[in-house]
């Protein structure tokens, strides 16, 4: 997630759902650069800023052992005691019983099988007591990266994620010289008068 798209998405969630009750976040794939040269202190400082003298409890599910060690043995992640779990989010969200009042999986959902989607997206929101937001590729969009077997194993396009109850609002990614992208929005078991 870079800046621009990121303070987008996170405003808009703030503008779904109040802020003040995002106590429990899981993010979903966070990368180990996101602590070091992509600026993620930027993320961080802004949900401070969304929840000011609140903290924010976080749980980082990542599915490859190599980014889990690297995002476990970090320094900023002890600072800001942040849990990391190494699992995979299509079998965690079979077995887990944990609930999140945010549940972001940005970038992340075009890497499961297009037949594990569907499944995978219904038990998060399951888990969500909150809004779930969504980051993705808008529509094909051919990635493979070697080192670490990691690959785009389905196509999500704005369609598909509406017919599935969310919002979207589109990226235009041309200055990076890559196709478009999405975030996506869906409200979860708000409680009422929230």
């Amino acid at each position: 997630m870079n800046v621009d798209e990121g303070l987008r998405t996170l405003q808009t969630a703030a503008q779904m759902l109040d802020p003040a009750r995002w106590d429990r976040v899981l993010y979903i794939g966070w990368h180990p650069k996101t602590f070091a040269e992509w600026e993620g202190d930027w993320y961080l400082m802004h949900m401070k800023g969304l929840r000011p003298g609140r903290p924010v409890s976080h749980t980082i599910i990542e599915t490859w052992k190599p980014y889990a060690d690297e995002l476990r043995a970090h320094p900023k992640r002890h600072l800001h005691g942040i849990r990391v779990l190494h699992a995979d989010v299509v079998e965690w969200s079979q077995t887990t019983n944990e609930r999140f009042d945010v549940v972001m999986w940005w970038h992340g959902p075009e890497h499961v099988d297009q037949d594990h989607l569907g499944p995978t997206l219904s038990r998060l929101e399951a888990m969500c007591d909150g809004i779930v937001i969504l980051g993705c590729p808008d529509g094909d969009d051919p990635y493979q990266d070697e080192s670490s077997e990691d690959h785009h194993r389905c196509v999500i396009d704005a369609a598909l994620l509406e017919r599935a109850g969310y919002t979207t609002v589109a990226f235009d990614r041309a200055w990076k010289s890559q196709d478009a992208a999405l975030a996506a929005f869906k409200l979860c078991a708000v409680p009422a008068g929230v």
